[in-house]
């Protein structure tokens, strides 16, 4: 499958400020949020209009026709005027998608019939192959609705409202706040300053796998220091007060809870977070323990806990450190066939993944060598892993320090040092794959090639 979404630029004699920033996009149309469907038959994107560079509409392509259709026009969908929340408008500067109008995030159900969009302030839920694609808006309030999705089962819809956690009963349309304490500079469910801006984490809540129960954080910035700072605008600077961690100076304060949502029972999980960040939480697949990741404040030390949400006890799997730096990943994946975790580490010098068993015990290393397992940017360099064949697919750069390559290892290797190369054409490849990993999506430049899918 390839799909053009680049190619050479016409330029006019005279490049000005006033036609850089013009529509249509000098570079082209660029494919953002690029996602599959879990049944791999449509693959789904955000692209603006010629006329419209920074405003999103949402698009599916037929994997098996190859005909691409628009979904979702964000103008018909949201009027001519959209509204941004204060909250939105600070998760999209943490996100870098301050400057994008229209659809900027979407999500699938888990089976891949139904799709869920935030948009000017409230949720819709789009019904996919329906007459017309169906749309049911979800919420009209005048508070924002902000990180909205599906829980795992697709029976709820959740979202975070005026500092508070709320869920949603897709059956029925009833909506109830898991917690009502938010207000001020107390929030529930919501990723402090440092966890959106410096580490990568852009929520705050968490659903078990059965959706019986949610963890979720509670922030407390009453702690944290005051400072002056500046917008410049072309119309003028204006100043805002705002709190700011300084180092040095104190965090924001966190900690973690589970709530059961049939009985509203609620318990704080023993994490240890007085004196280091909240970086990752996942779930155990057996829905009963959380899989907590807890840095220090000088992020020389990573600790992977095992944390039961039930009594909030914790046990340490296993720690990385260093006497400089560890840095933090999205690298932990838990497998359905075996009991066993994928992680990656530093711990050589050079990134490389890992198997354990569900205490902590290291299986096997699998990859190894003088290069490293990366993603593109910020993502993960996991990009799929099918138990079936017993196969784990990841990017990295092996052939040159300067490109990005799809590879597959063996779960069951003895030779991490050997894997297989997928990707061709010298480069950098961004992958994104069908969770059965029979399918990917290859959106690959080079300094001689525009970036095409």
């Amino acid at each position: 499958m390839l799909l053009m979404l680049a190619g050479p630029c016409a330029f006019a004699a005279e490049l000005t400020v006033e036609r850089i920033f013009a529509a249509p996009d000098l570079s082209g149309p660029r494919l953002r949020g690029a996602k599959f469907s879990p049944d791999g038959r449509a693959l789904t994107y955000l692209q603006s209009a010629p006329d419209r560079k920074d405003q999103l509409d949402l698009w599916a392509f037929d994997t098996r026709t190859g005909e691409r259709r628009r979904l979702v026009d964000s103008r018909v969908l949201a009027g001519a005027q959209e509204r941004l929340s204060a909250e939105e408008e600070a998760r999209r500067e943490r996100q870098r998608t301050a400057s994008l109008r229209g659809i900027v995030e979407y999500e699938f159900s888990p089976d891949g019939k139904r799709l869920l969009i935030p948009l000017n302030g409230d949720l819709y839920l789009i019904e996919v192959g329906a007459r017309d694609d169906a749309i049911r808006r979800l919420t009209q309030t005048h508070a924002a609705e902000t990180d909205a999705r599906f829980s795992p089962q697709g029976s709820y819809v959740s979202f975070v409202r005026e500092q508070n956690l709320y869920v949603m009963n897709l059956a029925t349309g009833a909506e109830a706040a898991v917690t009502r304490e938010g207000g001020g500079l107390v929030q529930y469910g919501v990723a402090e300053f440092i966890a959106q801006e410096e580490m990568g984490r852009n929520t705050g809540y968490w659903w078990s796998p059965d959706e019986t129960r949610i963890a979720f954080t509670r922030i407390d910035d009453q702690p944290v220091q005051e400072v002056e700072r500046f917008e410049i605008n072309a119309d003028g600077a204006k100043t805002w007060r705002q709190r700011y961690p300084a180092a040095g100076s104190p965090n924001t304060h966190v900690s973690l809870h589970v709530i059961e949502l049939a009985s509203a029972k609620t318990q704080e999980l023993n994490v240890g977070l007085l004196d280091g960040y909240l970086a990752r939480v996942d779930w155990f697949p057996d829905g009963q323990h959380l899989a907590v990741q807890r840095q220090s404040r000088d992020q020389k030390r990573l600790d992977l806990m095992k944390v039961n949400g039930s009594t909030g006890a914790a046990t340490i799997l296993l720690t990385e450190s260093s006497p400089h730096w560890v840095e933090l990943h999205d690298d932990l994946h838990f497998l359905s066939r075996r009991a066993a975790f994928i992680w990656s580490s530093r711990r050589t010098g050079h990134k490389h993944l890992y198997l354990y068993d569900l205490e902590g015990e290291l299986i096997r290393p699998l990859t190894a060598g003088p290069w490293m397992v990366v993603g593109d940017g910020e993502e993960s360099g996991v990009v799929g892993v099918d138990e079936v064949r017993g196969l784990i697919y990841f990017t990295a750069n092996l052939s040159s320090p300067l490109e990005r390559q799809l590879y597959a290892a063996s779960l069951d290797t003895r030779a991490p040092e050997k894997v297989r190369r997928i990707t061709r054409e010298a480069g950098w490849h961004a992958v994104v794959m069908v969770k059965a990993g029979d399918l990917f999506l290859d959106d690959w430049s080079s300094p001689e090639h525009p970036p095409s899918a």
